[in-house]
């Protein structure tokens, strides 16, 4: 079995029903089926080996779902990346993860040098450009023009099918192990707390590079034979306005857009009536967010809980029980769950704690140089997130902070020893310490720095050392510069 097997189910179920929106465009479960069949003739003609991954930075489009999923079909193990990530960063990556390919979109050539130029040499697909693989032709193009393979290659449960690089507190990226054992037991969970029917829209906002984005919003809604809007750019306008004209049941995001978004000067042109429900996590939601959505639109911000490491949600505030403010949900019956106090002691019932869990949903292992990394696993199985939780008596989750030291910017996380680390190797640092400079509307963390340097002369090298090596969440918002 492997996850790809989604799409073999939702075709044979849900045949010419809409499974992608995206530019006026549609493609039904059959010729989405189609699409993931002509991507994988491609690939296995390349005969790419079945243990080396293959590095994905793609935004939301129906490229992604035919690549990941034509990948999978044929045992190939896929490390999803944000499209944004630094030359230093995914180089990185391309080391750890030892890549056979690079598929992305919109590279630029002097990203690519910088790659070059570090001794990061893994073949380049960018699916919009033409290459000596597919002649004048973009990539997508030529692809479309290959005769479909229905091909499917079983894996055993525990081998990696989506590896997602993670950052943690020791400072460096790791790669989780996505299983088909973990992420399926995940996403059918999601798909019935989810609550779809088919033919109900859902408008992704969070990227499926994103452990969320994958589970919940892309794998969860097929499943379920329900219809993908994607977003082809990100504007307020747009957005409210794929949501009237599809009438979207359904947004996935995190806290920070949606406050954008329903307290944007023009929302009241726009009819989102049609939505039953956004789903919500990444970061707590404010109360007075959820009340405001509540009492001016009827909308109810359903939030919750999970962590890459967990494939990835483990609570969640379900559709078809009352929705308790603030909270991040019940957990999901496929997990255990324990509160521990400072000691490894279990918690009274109600205290805030550390929140252990343990369930098929849990990775077993990191991939690559920290393959060996066991810090966050015991020996009898439970990983401990290091977020501070407290469970109430009717069961709901909520979270109340972290005992790690990280900060939350957008739903992302941010470690600081891992940006510490990278600062201080440019050229005229003496030393950098990242902190906090304040919280943005929705209670997320703004990051500020404070930078030593050699000489004053350094600045303008170092602001751009910190363009160039970091991912734009991970670069402070202020800098209180430093010389001698």
């Amino acid at each position: 079995m492997n996850i790809s097997r989604i799409i073999w189910w939702a075709k044979r179920k849900y045949s010419e029903q809409t499974a992608v929106i995206f530019k006026e465009r549609t493609w039904t479960y059959n010729q989405l089926l189609t699409g993931v069949q002509r991507y994988i003739r491609f690939f296995r003609d390349m005969d790419l080996a079945r243990n080396r991954p293959v590095v994905v930075a793609l935004s939301n489009t129906p490229e992604f779902v035919h690549i990941s999923m034509a990948l999978n079909a044929l045992g190939i193990p896929m490390v999803l990346c944000h499209f944004a990530l630094s030359s230093l960063e995914l180089g990185y990556i391309f080391e750890d993860s030892k890549a056979q390919l690079f598929i992305s979109y919109r590279v630029a050539d002097d990203y690519l040098e910088r790659l070059r130029a570090a001794g990061y040499r893994v073949p380049v697909i960018d699916i919009h450009k033409p290459s000596p693989v597919n002649g004048a032709y973009g990539f997508d193009e030529y692809v479309q023009t290959l005769a479909p393979l229905d091909l499917m290659r079983d894996l055993a449960e525990d081998a990696p099918s989506f590896i997602i690089y993670t950052s943690a507190e020791d400072g460096y990226l790791k790669g989780a192990c996505l299983t088909y054992k973990s992420l399926l037991s995940n996403v059918l969970v999601s798909s019935q707390y989810m609550g779809l029917a088919p033919h109900e829209a859902v408008l992704p906002l969070l990227p499926f590079c994103h452990s969320f984005g994958l589970s919940t919003a892309m794998l969860a809604t097929l499943i379920q034979g329900a219809r993908l809007v994607l977003l082809d750019r990100f504007r307020l306008r747009h957005i409210l306005k794929l949501i009237q004209q599809h009438r979207v049941a359904r947004v996935i995001s995190v806290p920070a857009l949606y406050q954008k978004m329903f307290f944007f000067r023009d929302v009241e042109r726009y009819d989102l009536s049609s939505i039953t429900g956004c789903v919500t996590g990444g970061s707590p939601v404010p109360i007075e967010l959820q009340k405001y959505a509540r009492d001016k639109f009827h909308i109810a911000m359903h939030q919750g809980y999970g962590m890459t490491e967990a494939s990835p949600v483990v609570a969640f505030n379900t559709f078809d029980q009352p929705l308790v403010f603030g909270s991040c949900g019940t957990p999901y019956p496929i997990f255990d769950l324990t509160v521990k106090d400072d000691a490894g002691r279990d918690a009274p019932k109600g205290e805030t704690g550390e929140l252990w869990i343990r369930g098929p949903s849990v990775i077993k292992s990191y991939y690559g140089a920290h393959s060996g990394f066991k810090q966050p696993f015991t020996a009898n199985g439970w990983f401990k997130t290091g977020d501070l939780v407290r469970i109430d008596e009717k069961g709901y989750l909520f979270f109340t902070g972290l005992k790690k030291n990280m900060f939350l910017v957008g739903g992302y996380n941010v470690y600081p020893r891992e940006v510490e680390r990278i600062v201080r190797t440019f050229e005229g640092v003496r030393d950098c310490n990242l902190l906090l400079h304040g919280k943005d509307d929705t209670g997320g963390d703004i990051l500020g720095a404070t930078i030593r340097l050699t000489a004053k002369e350094k600045q303008d090298h170092v602001d751009r050392m910190l363009m160039r090596c970091l991912s734009p969440y991970k670069i402070p918002y202020h800098v209180d510069w430093q010389y001698p």
